[in-house]
């Protein structure tokens, strides 16, 4: 179920249908003058079957030459530990105001949050993956969570998504530097500025 008013959670490669090619069911071998026509359309039928198999191998190659995304490493998102991650409360006041540490309906606390962490842009600096595990927040493709850099310290939201907590993997994907995230049922790519998402 989503929740309302808390968060807007915003190539088909279809075979190349080619002719079927009708070739002669007879060709008559006798000495008849009908023979040499005969002749002529088989070649013009292999001409066109040649051509036909170059037009395949056109359009098999770049698709074939096309990356397979596959999982690098898992996001492992655990619980808060007490005393660790004091800094993830002013995130959470932003994504989450009217939930996190109040009494509204669906209201969370530090309790219910999943953390993870990984280095997403290769700068040596891991970046958070943080989730609500918490009643009432789950959807169809999963529980929310917010990707996050550390800047001017302070974590600061680059994305966000729907996924499990134990499906959650940085990928060999890479968009300017960053790696994209498969959720299990979402792909989040970087975009330029953040992490926007697509549902598988």
């Amino acid at each position: 179920m989503r929740v309302s008013g808390v968060l807007q959670m915003e190539d088909d490669l279809r075979p190349h249908s080619g002719r079927n090619l009708v070739t002669p069911q007879h060709i008559d071998a006798g000495p008849s003058p009908a023979y040499a026509p005969a002749a002529s359309g088989l070649g013009l039928t292999m001409r066109r079957m040649t051509a036909l198999l170059f037009v395949l191998l056109a359009y098999a190659v770049p698709a074939a030459a096309q990356e397979v995304v596959r999982p690098v490493s898992q996001i492992p998102l655990l619980a808060v530990a007490d005393g660790v991650h004091e800094d993830i409360d002013s995130l959470m006041q932003v994504y989450f105001q009217a939930h996190f540490n109040t009494q509204a309906e669906y209201a969370f606390t530090r309790d219910h949050l999943r953390v993870g962490r990984f280095d997403l842009n290769g700068d040596g600096r891991a970046e958070l993956v943080l989730m609500v595990d918490a009643p009432g927040w789950h959807a169809d493709q999963g529980d929310p969570f917010v990707v996050a850099q550390w800047i001017n310290k302070r974590w600061v939201g680059i994305g966000w998504g729907w996924g499990d907590e134990d499906t959650v993997f940085a990928t060999t994907e890479v968009k300017d530097g960053w790696r994209s995230i498969d959720t299990g049922t979402q792909m989040l790519r970087w975009t330029g500025k953040e992490y926007g998402f697509s549902d598988k």
